[in-house]
Protein backbone atom coordinates (compact mmCIF):
# COMPACT_ATOMS: atom_id res chain seq x y z
CA UNK A 1 0.00 0.00 0.00
CA UNK A 2 1.29 3.47 -0.88
CA UNK A 3 0.23 6.49 1.18
CA UNK A 4 1.11 10.19 1.06
CA UNK A 5 1.19 12.72 3.88
CA UNK A 6 1.43 15.90 1.92
CA UNK A 7 -2.02 17.39 1.69
CA UNK A 8 -5.62 16.64 2.50
CA UNK A 9 -8.09 16.94 -0.39
CA UNK A 10 -11.85 17.25 -0.18
CA UNK A 11 -13.84 15.22 -2.73
CA UNK A 12 -16.67 17.16 -4.34
CA UNK A 13 -19.45 15.36 -6.24
CA UNK A 14 -21.47 17.51 -8.62
CA UNK A 15 -24.45 16.64 -10.82
CA UNK A 16 -25.05 18.93 -13.78
CA UNK A 17 -28.37 18.74 -15.62
CA UNK A 18 -28.12 20.72 -18.82
CA UNK A 19 -30.40 21.33 -21.76
CA UNK A 20 -29.47 21.61 -25.40
CA UNK A 21 -31.00 22.35 -28.75
CA UNK A 22 -32.00 19.14 -30.55
CA UNK A 23 -31.54 19.05 -34.28
CA UNK A 24 -33.91 16.91 -36.31
CA UNK A 25 -32.43 14.75 -39.05
CA UNK A 26 -34.42 14.16 -42.24
CA UNK A 27 -35.16 10.41 -42.73
CA UNK A 28 -36.85 8.76 -45.71
CA UNK A 29 -40.07 7.11 -44.56
CA UNK A 30 -40.70 3.69 -46.08
CA UNK A 31 -43.02 0.81 -45.32
CA UNK A 32 -41.78 -2.58 -44.13
CA UNK A 33 -43.94 -5.68 -43.96
CA UNK A 34 -44.17 -8.65 -41.59
CA UNK A 35 -46.65 -11.47 -42.28
CA UNK A 36 -47.50 -13.89 -39.44
CA UNK A 37 -47.73 -16.87 -39.59
CA UNK A 38 -45.45 -17.74 -42.46
CA UNK A 39 -47.86 -20.43 -43.75
CA UNK A 40 -51.50 -21.56 -43.36
CA UNK A 41 -52.18 -25.27 -42.87
CA UNK A 42 -55.72 -26.64 -42.60
CA UNK A 43 -56.42 -30.00 -41.01
CA UNK A 44 -58.72 -32.35 -42.89
CA UNK A 45 -62.35 -31.52 -42.03
CA UNK A 46 -65.47 -33.54 -42.68
CA UNK A 47 -68.14 -32.65 -45.25
CA UNK A 48 -70.05 -29.55 -44.23
CA UNK A 49 -67.43 -28.53 -41.66
CA UNK A 50 -65.61 -25.21 -41.74
CA UNK A 51 -62.13 -24.21 -40.52
CA UNK A 52 -60.35 -20.87 -40.64
CA UNK A 53 -56.85 -19.46 -40.26
CA UNK A 54 -55.77 -15.82 -39.85
CA UNK A 55 -52.81 -13.94 -41.31
CA UNK A 56 -51.62 -10.69 -39.72
CA UNK A 57 -49.90 -8.37 -42.18
CA UNK A 58 -48.13 -5.72 -40.09
CA UNK A 59 -46.46 -2.52 -41.25
CA UNK A 60 -43.28 -2.30 -39.16
CA UNK A 61 -41.83 0.57 -41.22
CA UNK A 62 -42.09 4.35 -40.96
CA UNK A 63 -44.22 5.04 -44.06
CA UNK A 64 -47.69 3.92 -45.22
CA UNK A 65 -48.02 0.36 -46.54
CA UNK A 66 -50.13 0.24 -49.73
CA UNK A 67 -51.66 -3.03 -50.85
CA UNK A 68 -52.79 -3.08 -54.48
CA UNK A 69 -53.90 -6.69 -54.83
CA UNK A 70 -54.85 -9.70 -52.69
CA UNK A 71 -55.20 -13.05 -54.41
CA UNK A 72 -55.73 -16.69 -53.40
CA UNK A 73 -53.92 -19.05 -55.74
CA UNK A 74 -56.23 -22.08 -55.47
CA UNK A 75 -58.35 -24.13 -57.90
CA UNK A 76 -61.73 -22.54 -58.66
CA UNK A 77 -64.54 -23.33 -56.20
CA UNK A 78 -62.22 -25.22 -53.84
CA UNK A 79 -64.13 -23.98 -50.80
CA UNK A 80 -62.06 -20.97 -49.70
CA UNK A 81 -63.37 -17.52 -48.68
CA UNK A 82 -61.14 -14.63 -47.56
CA UNK A 83 -62.28 -11.94 -45.11
CA UNK A 84 -60.42 -8.75 -44.11
CA UNK A 85 -60.34 -6.04 -41.47
CA UNK A 86 -57.97 -3.11 -41.00
CA UNK A 87 -58.60 -2.75 -37.29
CA UNK A 88 -58.33 -5.40 -34.61
CA UNK A 89 -61.81 -4.58 -33.32
CA UNK A 90 -63.50 -4.15 -36.70
CA UNK A 91 -66.07 -6.56 -38.16
CA UNK A 92 -64.52 -8.74 -40.91
CA UNK A 93 -65.71 -8.00 -44.45
CA UNK A 94 -65.58 -10.29 -47.48
CA UNK A 95 -62.44 -9.81 -49.52
CA UNK A 96 -62.50 -12.79 -51.90
CA UNK A 97 -65.59 -14.90 -52.51
CA UNK A 98 -65.42 -18.70 -53.14
CA UNK A 99 -65.77 -18.13 -56.88
CA UNK A 100 -62.78 -15.75 -56.83
CA UNK A 101 -64.72 -12.46 -56.95
CA UNK A 102 -62.53 -9.70 -55.49
CA UNK A 103 -64.44 -7.19 -53.28
CA UNK A 104 -61.51 -5.31 -51.78
CA UNK A 105 -61.49 -1.46 -52.03
CA UNK A 106 -57.98 -0.91 -53.40
CA UNK A 107 -55.59 0.46 -52.48
CA UNK A 108 -55.63 -0.74 -48.88
CA UNK A 109 -53.62 1.65 -46.74
CA UNK A 110 -51.93 0.37 -43.54
CA UNK A 111 -50.28 3.14 -41.43
CA UNK A 112 -46.96 2.61 -39.63
CA UNK A 113 -47.34 0.05 -36.80
CA UNK A 114 -50.81 -0.81 -38.15
CA UNK A 115 -52.01 -4.18 -39.44
CA UNK A 116 -54.27 -5.83 -42.01
CA UNK A 117 -56.00 -9.01 -40.77
CA UNK A 118 -56.88 -11.59 -43.42
CA UNK A 119 -59.00 -14.60 -42.38
CA UNK A 120 -58.97 -17.56 -44.77
CA UNK A 121 -62.05 -19.78 -44.32
CA UNK A 122 -62.16 -23.32 -45.73
CA UNK A 123 -65.42 -25.25 -46.20
CA UNK A 124 -64.63 -28.89 -46.93
CA UNK A 125 -65.26 -29.98 -50.51
CA UNK A 126 -63.99 -33.53 -50.03
CA UNK A 127 -60.59 -32.72 -51.55
CA UNK A 128 -57.78 -34.89 -50.17
CA UNK A 129 -54.73 -32.87 -51.30
CA UNK A 130 -54.75 -29.14 -51.89
CA UNK A 131 -51.90 -26.62 -52.01
CA UNK A 132 -51.70 -22.96 -53.03
CA UNK A 133 -50.86 -19.54 -51.65
CA UNK A 134 -52.30 -16.26 -50.44
CA UNK A 135 -50.44 -13.44 -52.21
CA UNK A 136 -50.31 -9.65 -51.74
CA UNK A 137 -48.88 -6.99 -54.04
CA UNK A 138 -47.51 -4.04 -52.01
CA UNK A 139 -45.35 -0.94 -52.28
CA UNK A 140 -42.49 -2.55 -50.30
CA UNK A 141 -39.27 -2.63 -52.32
CA UNK A 142 -38.13 -6.06 -51.13
CA UNK A 143 -39.14 -9.00 -53.37
CA UNK A 144 -40.71 -6.50 -55.79
CA UNK A 145 -43.43 -5.83 -53.22
CA UNK A 146 -44.86 -9.37 -53.41
CA UNK A 147 -45.76 -11.27 -50.25
CA UNK A 148 -46.58 -14.99 -50.44
CA UNK A 149 -48.10 -17.12 -47.66
CA UNK A 150 -48.40 -20.84 -48.58
CA UNK A 151 -51.81 -22.46 -47.95
CA UNK A 152 -52.31 -26.24 -47.73
CA UNK A 153 -54.45 -29.05 -46.31
CA UNK A 154 -52.85 -31.40 -43.78
CA UNK A 155 -52.95 -35.18 -43.65
CA UNK A 156 -54.21 -35.38 -40.09
CA UNK A 157 -50.85 -35.64 -38.22
CA UNK A 158 -48.98 -33.15 -36.01
CA UNK A 159 -48.01 -29.88 -37.67
CA UNK A 160 -45.80 -27.16 -36.28
CA UNK A 161 -46.23 -23.45 -36.81
CA UNK A 162 -43.51 -21.14 -35.50
CA UNK A 163 -43.62 -17.38 -35.79
CA UNK A 164 -42.63 -14.74 -36.48
CA UNK A 165 -39.99 -15.83 -38.97
CA UNK A 166 -37.71 -13.02 -37.75
CA UNK A 167 -37.51 -11.59 -34.23
CA UNK A 168 -35.93 -8.14 -34.34
CA UNK A 169 -35.07 -6.59 -30.96
CA UNK A 170 -34.07 -3.28 -32.55
CA UNK A 171 -31.69 -1.09 -30.55
CA UNK A 172 -30.66 -2.47 -27.15
CA UNK A 173 -27.84 -0.76 -25.25
CA UNK A 174 -25.03 -2.72 -23.65
CA UNK A 175 -25.87 -4.18 -20.18
CA UNK A 176 -29.61 -3.68 -20.85
CA UNK A 177 -32.09 -6.54 -21.36
CA UNK A 178 -34.95 -6.92 -23.85
CA UNK A 179 -37.47 -9.76 -24.03
CA UNK A 180 -39.72 -10.95 -26.85
CA UNK A 181 -41.74 -14.06 -27.64
CA UNK A 182 -41.77 -16.64 -30.42
CA UNK A 183 -45.10 -18.47 -30.62
CA UNK A 184 -45.12 -22.22 -31.29
CA UNK A 185 -48.50 -23.76 -32.20
CA UNK A 186 -49.57 -27.29 -33.11
CA UNK A 187 -51.99 -26.72 -36.00
CA UNK A 188 -52.28 -30.42 -36.77
CA UNK A 189 -54.69 -33.13 -35.58
CA UNK A 190 -52.29 -35.19 -33.45
CA UNK A 191 -50.02 -34.28 -30.51
CA UNK A 192 -46.74 -32.69 -31.55
CA UNK A 193 -43.56 -34.02 -29.95
CA UNK A 194 -40.77 -31.46 -29.48
CA UNK A 195 -37.42 -33.21 -29.84
CA UNK A 196 -35.21 -30.27 -28.90
CA UNK A 197 -34.17 -26.66 -29.50
CA UNK A 198 -30.92 -24.97 -30.48
CA UNK A 199 -29.63 -21.39 -30.33
CA UNK A 200 -26.93 -20.88 -32.92
CA UNK A 201 -24.99 -17.60 -33.03
CA UNK A 202 -24.50 -14.84 -30.47
CA UNK A 203 -24.52 -15.97 -26.85
CA UNK A 204 -26.23 -12.71 -25.87
CA UNK A 205 -29.53 -14.47 -26.73
CA UNK A 206 -31.05 -16.91 -24.23
CA UNK A 207 -34.25 -18.97 -24.26
CA UNK A 208 -36.89 -19.86 -21.67
CA UNK A 209 -39.88 -22.20 -21.92
CA UNK A 210 -42.19 -22.07 -18.92
CA UNK A 211 -39.38 -20.36 -17.03
CA UNK A 212 -36.74 -23.01 -17.83
CA UNK A 213 -33.91 -23.26 -20.33
CA UNK A 214 -34.87 -26.22 -22.56
CA UNK A 215 -31.23 -26.76 -23.50
CA UNK A 216 -30.35 -27.49 -19.87
CA UNK A 217 -33.73 -28.83 -18.72
CA UNK A 218 -34.97 -30.69 -21.81
CA UNK A 219 -37.77 -32.30 -19.77
CA UNK A 220 -39.73 -29.02 -20.05
CA UNK A 221 -40.41 -29.97 -23.71
CA UNK A 222 -42.03 -33.29 -22.80
CA UNK A 223 -45.33 -31.60 -21.89
CA UNK A 224 -44.94 -27.94 -22.89
CA UNK A 225 -48.66 -27.10 -22.60
CA UNK A 226 -48.79 -28.69 -19.12
CA UNK A 227 -51.99 -30.64 -19.83
CA UNK A 228 -50.73 -33.87 -18.29
CA UNK A 229 -50.31 -35.55 -21.68
CA UNK A 230 -47.05 -35.96 -23.62
CA UNK A 231 -46.39 -33.45 -26.39
CA UNK A 232 -48.19 -30.30 -27.50
CA UNK A 233 -51.90 -30.97 -27.98
CA UNK A 234 -53.65 -30.10 -31.30
CA UNK A 235 -54.48 -26.39 -31.31
CA UNK A 236 -52.30 -25.72 -28.26
CA UNK A 237 -49.73 -22.94 -28.12
CA UNK A 238 -46.53 -22.47 -26.12
CA UNK A 239 -44.53 -19.23 -25.79
CA UNK A 240 -40.78 -19.40 -26.35
CA UNK A 241 -39.38 -16.44 -24.42
CA UNK A 242 -36.21 -15.03 -25.99
CA UNK A 243 -34.06 -12.66 -23.95
CA UNK A 244 -31.37 -10.42 -25.39
CA UNK A 245 -28.79 -9.00 -22.99
CA UNK A 246 -25.72 -7.63 -24.81
CA UNK A 247 -22.53 -7.09 -22.84
CA UNK A 248 -21.05 -4.79 -25.50
CA UNK A 249 -22.35 -2.56 -28.27
CA UNK A 250 -22.70 -3.86 -31.82
CA UNK A 251 -25.02 -5.93 -34.03
CA UNK A 252 -25.95 -9.45 -32.97
CA UNK A 253 -27.47 -12.38 -34.82
CA UNK A 254 -28.60 -15.85 -33.85
CA UNK A 255 -30.95 -18.57 -35.03
CA UNK A 256 -33.54 -20.38 -32.92
CA UNK A 257 -34.09 -23.91 -34.26
CA UNK A 258 -36.92 -26.20 -33.09
CA UNK A 259 -36.95 -29.95 -33.85
CA UNK A 260 -40.22 -31.92 -33.79
CA UNK A 261 -41.96 -34.98 -35.22
CA UNK A 262 -43.80 -32.94 -37.88
CA UNK A 263 -43.16 -35.23 -40.89
CA UNK A 264 -43.17 -32.33 -43.37
CA UNK A 265 -41.16 -29.82 -41.34
CA UNK A 266 -39.05 -31.66 -38.75
CA UNK A 267 -36.82 -28.60 -38.37
CA UNK A 268 -38.05 -24.98 -38.29
CA UNK A 269 -36.16 -21.84 -37.38
CA UNK A 270 -36.54 -18.17 -36.43
CA UNK A 271 -33.89 -15.55 -37.18
CA UNK A 272 -32.93 -13.42 -34.15
CA UNK A 273 -31.38 -10.02 -34.82
CA UNK A 274 -30.55 -6.98 -32.70
CA UNK A 275 -28.78 -3.65 -33.13
CA UNK A 276 -28.61 -4.22 -36.86
CA UNK A 277 -31.68 -2.49 -38.28
CA UNK A 278 -30.05 0.92 -38.59
CA UNK A 279 -27.18 3.16 -37.69
CA UNK A 280 -26.07 3.05 -34.06
CA UNK A 281 -23.71 5.31 -32.10
CA UNK A 282 -21.58 4.49 -29.05
CA UNK A 283 -19.29 6.95 -27.26
CA UNK A 284 -16.40 5.82 -25.06
CA UNK A 285 -16.25 7.02 -22.35
CA UNK A 286 -19.90 7.93 -21.85
CA UNK A 287 -18.87 10.93 -19.70
CA UNK A 288 -15.64 12.90 -19.36
CA UNK A 289 -14.37 13.95 -15.94
CA UNK A 290 -11.35 16.10 -15.15
CA UNK A 291 -11.06 15.35 -11.45
CA UNK A 292 -8.47 18.01 -10.60
CA UNK A 293 -6.77 20.34 -13.06
CA UNK A 294 -4.45 23.17 -12.11
CA UNK A 295 -5.73 26.67 -12.77
CA UNK A 296 -4.46 28.20 -16.04
CA UNK A 297 -3.16 24.86 -17.30
CA UNK A 298 -4.77 22.84 -20.12
CA UNK A 299 -5.58 19.16 -19.61
CA UNK A 300 -6.90 16.99 -22.44
CA UNK A 301 -8.96 13.80 -22.39
CA UNK A 302 -9.52 11.46 -25.37
CA UNK A 303 -12.98 10.40 -26.52
CA UNK A 304 -13.94 7.84 -29.20
CA UNK A 305 -17.10 7.85 -31.34
CA UNK A 306 -17.97 4.34 -32.55
CA UNK A 307 -20.39 2.79 -35.02
CA UNK A 308 -22.33 -0.11 -33.42
CA UNK A 309 -25.08 -0.76 -35.99
CA UNK A 310 -25.56 -2.90 -39.05
CA UNK A 311 -25.28 0.06 -41.44
CA UNK A 312 -22.69 2.87 -41.65
CA UNK A 313 -22.95 5.76 -39.18
CA UNK A 314 -22.80 9.33 -40.51
CA UNK A 315 -21.53 11.95 -38.02
CA UNK A 316 -22.97 15.31 -39.03
CA UNK A 317 -21.93 17.58 -36.20
CA UNK A 318 -19.73 17.79 -33.06
CA UNK A 319 -20.04 20.82 -30.79
CA UNK A 320 -20.36 22.05 -27.21
CA UNK A 321 -23.77 23.19 -25.96
CA UNK A 322 -24.37 26.90 -25.36
CA UNK A 323 -24.55 26.29 -21.61
CA UNK A 324 -21.11 24.65 -21.49
CA UNK A 325 -18.55 26.40 -19.27
CA UNK A 326 -15.95 28.24 -21.43
CA UNK A 327 -13.20 26.32 -19.63
CA UNK A 328 -14.04 23.40 -21.96
CA UNK A 329 -13.03 23.38 -25.62
CA UNK A 330 -12.51 20.93 -28.50
CA UNK A 331 -9.05 20.30 -29.89
CA UNK A 332 -9.56 21.45 -33.48
CA UNK A 333 -6.73 19.28 -34.79
CA UNK A 334 -8.45 16.14 -33.49
CA UNK A 335 -11.89 16.80 -35.00
CA UNK A 336 -12.83 14.62 -38.02
CA UNK A 337 -13.95 16.18 -41.28
CA UNK A 338 -17.75 16.39 -41.36
CA UNK A 339 -19.86 14.73 -42.45
CA UNK A 340 -17.77 11.72 -41.42
CA UNK A 341 -18.95 8.20 -42.21
CA UNK A 342 -17.97 5.23 -40.04
CA UNK A 343 -18.46 1.74 -41.50
CA UNK A 344 -21.04 -0.71 -40.19
CA UNK A 345 -20.01 -2.79 -37.19
CA UNK A 346 -19.15 -6.44 -37.74
CA UNK A 347 -20.84 -9.13 -35.68
CA UNK A 348 -17.42 -9.92 -34.20
CA UNK A 349 -14.38 -7.71 -33.80
CA UNK A 350 -13.84 -4.14 -32.55
CA UNK A 351 -16.29 -1.35 -33.31
CA UNK A 352 -15.21 1.11 -36.03
CA UNK A 353 -14.47 4.50 -34.49
CA UNK A 354 -12.92 7.93 -34.72
CA UNK A 355 -11.21 9.78 -31.86
CA UNK A 356 -11.15 13.39 -30.68
CA UNK A 357 -9.87 15.30 -27.65
CA UNK A 358 -11.70 17.54 -25.20
CA UNK A 359 -9.61 20.21 -23.46
CA UNK A 360 -10.16 21.74 -20.02
CA UNK A 361 -8.47 25.00 -18.96
CA UNK A 362 -9.93 26.21 -15.65
CA UNK A 363 -9.51 29.84 -14.60
CA UNK A 364 -11.01 29.42 -11.13
CA UNK A 365 -10.81 26.91 -8.27
CA UNK A 366 -14.34 25.52 -8.64
CA UNK A 367 -16.42 22.87 -10.42
CA UNK A 368 -17.04 23.40 -14.15
CA UNK A 369 -19.62 21.51 -16.24
CA UNK A 370 -20.76 21.23 -19.83
CA UNK A 371 -22.20 19.02 -22.54
CA UNK A 372 -20.64 17.70 -25.73
CA UNK A 373 -23.23 17.07 -28.47
CA UNK A 374 -22.68 14.65 -31.37
CA UNK A 375 -25.25 14.80 -34.19
CA UNK A 376 -25.57 11.69 -36.37
CA UNK A 377 -28.07 9.55 -38.26
CA UNK A 378 -28.23 6.98 -35.43
CA UNK A 379 -31.71 5.47 -35.13
CA UNK A 380 -33.48 6.74 -32.01
CA UNK A 381 -30.46 8.78 -30.88
CA UNK A 382 -29.72 11.48 -33.48
CA UNK A 383 -28.28 13.82 -30.80
CA UNK A 384 -25.84 12.06 -28.48
CA UNK A 385 -24.96 14.00 -25.33
CA UNK A 386 -21.75 13.49 -23.33
CA UNK A 387 -21.54 15.05 -19.88
CA UNK A 388 -18.38 17.07 -19.10
CA UNK A 389 -17.26 17.73 -15.53
CA UNK A 390 -14.03 19.30 -14.28
CA UNK A 391 -12.60 20.88 -11.15
CA UNK A 392 -10.03 23.63 -11.15
CA UNK A 393 -7.59 23.48 -8.21
CA UNK A 394 -4.65 25.51 -6.95
CA UNK A 395 -2.95 22.41 -5.57
CA UNK A 396 -3.56 19.04 -7.24
CA UNK A 397 -3.48 15.94 -5.03
CA UNK A 398 -0.65 13.45 -5.63
CA UNK A 399 -1.54 10.04 -7.06
CA UNK A 400 0.02 7.03 -5.41
CA UNK A 401 1.17 4.34 -7.84
CA UNK A 402 3.29 1.25 -7.20
CA UNK A 403 5.59 0.08 -9.98
CA UNK A 404 4.73 -3.50 -8.99
CA UNK A 405 1.41 -4.08 -7.23
CA UNK A 406 1.57 -7.84 -6.56
CA UNK A 407 4.35 -10.23 -5.54
CA UNK A 408 4.45 -14.03 -5.47
CA UNK A 409 6.57 -14.71 -2.38
CA UNK A 410 7.78 -17.44 -0.06
CA UNK A 411 8.96 -17.04 3.55
CA UNK A 412 12.42 -15.43 3.80
CA UNK A 413 12.07 -13.63 0.44
CA UNK A 414 13.11 -9.98 0.11
CA UNK A 415 11.16 -7.62 -2.15
CA UNK A 416 11.81 -4.08 -3.32
CA UNK A 417 8.89 -1.67 -2.99
CA UNK A 418 8.93 1.02 -5.68
CA UNK A 419 6.64 4.07 -5.78
CA UNK A 420 8.58 5.98 -8.44
CA UNK A 421 5.64 5.88 -10.88
CA UNK A 422 3.62 8.12 -8.52
CA UNK A 423 2.87 11.62 -9.79
CA UNK A 424 2.10 15.06 -8.39
CA UNK A 425 0.94 17.60 -10.98
CA UNK A 426 2.26 20.63 -9.12
CA UNK A 427 5.09 18.93 -7.25
CA UNK A 428 8.73 19.63 -8.12
CA UNK A 429 9.39 17.95 -11.44
CA UNK A 430 5.87 16.49 -11.36
CA UNK A 431 6.70 14.04 -8.55
CA UNK A 432 5.62 13.87 -4.88
CA UNK A 433 7.65 15.38 -2.07
CA UNK A 434 7.37 12.39 0.28
CA UNK A 435 6.60 8.66 0.09
CA UNK A 436 5.60 6.56 3.06
CA UNK A 437 5.33 2.76 2.98
CA UNK A 438 3.06 1.30 5.68
CA UNK A 439 2.32 -2.32 6.59
CA UNK A 440 -1.45 -2.49 6.88
CA UNK A 441 -1.83 -6.26 7.52
CA UNK A 442 0.47 -9.19 8.24
CA UNK A 443 0.34 -12.83 9.45
CA UNK A 444 0.22 -13.48 13.18
CA UNK A 445 3.75 -13.39 14.57
CA UNK A 446 5.26 -11.31 11.79
CA UNK A 447 7.46 -8.37 12.83
CA UNK A 448 8.66 -7.17 9.40
CA UNK A 449 8.47 -3.49 8.47
CA UNK A 450 9.67 -1.55 5.40
CA UNK A 451 13.30 -0.33 5.65
CA UNK A 452 15.27 2.00 3.43
CA UNK A 453 17.97 -0.69 3.27
CA UNK A 454 19.03 -3.66 5.43
CA UNK A 455 22.09 -3.55 7.68
CA UNK A 456 23.12 -6.86 6.11
CA UNK A 457 21.46 -8.07 2.94
CA UNK A 458 22.41 -11.62 3.85
CA UNK A 459 20.62 -11.30 7.20
CA UNK A 460 17.51 -9.14 6.60
CA UNK A 461 15.93 -10.36 9.84
CA UNK A 462 18.43 -8.14 11.71
CA UNK A 463 16.60 -5.03 10.46
CA UNK A 464 17.91 -1.95 8.69
CA UNK A 465 17.84 1.80 8.30
CA UNK A 466 14.56 3.64 8.83
CA UNK A 467 12.65 4.22 5.60
CA UNK A 468 13.62 7.54 4.00
CA UNK A 469 10.40 9.32 2.94
CA UNK A 470 12.22 11.42 0.37
CA UNK A 471 12.91 8.32 -1.75
CA UNK A 472 10.22 6.25 -3.49
CA UNK A 473 11.76 2.84 -2.68
CA UNK A 474 11.97 0.62 0.36
CA UNK A 475 13.05 -2.95 1.22
CA UNK A 476 10.76 -5.53 2.83
CA UNK A 477 11.67 -8.89 4.36
CA UNK A 478 8.95 -11.58 4.21
CA UNK A 479 9.46 -13.31 7.53
CA UNK A 480 6.09 -15.12 7.27
CA UNK A 481 3.76 -15.61 4.31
Amino acid sequence: MVCFKRSVCLALLALAVLGCDRQEIGVARTASIQATPESLVFAQVGPGEVADREVQVRNIGTGDLLIGEVALDMPARSGFTVFYRLDDAATPQIALEPDGTDRLPYPLRVPPQGALFLTVEYASQGVQVLEGALTLQTNVAAEAGRVRVPVSLSEGGPEINLGPATLDFGRVEATQTATDVVTLTNIGQAPLTLDGVLLNGSQDFTLRVNGQDPRRQPAVLDDPDDDGEPGLAPGATVALEVRYAPLTEGPDRAELVVFSDDPRRPEVSVALIANGAGACIHVDPGALEFRSSLINRTDARPLTIQSCGGVPLVIEGIYLSDETDPAFSLDADSLPDLAAELPAAAADGPLPGVGLRVEFTPQEARVHSGTLIIVSDAIGEPSKQVSLLGRGVENACPRARAAQEEYAVLPLDVVTLDGSTSIDQDGPGGVPVEYEWVTVASPAGSTSQPFERFFNNQQPANGGEQDDRTTPTAQFFVDLA
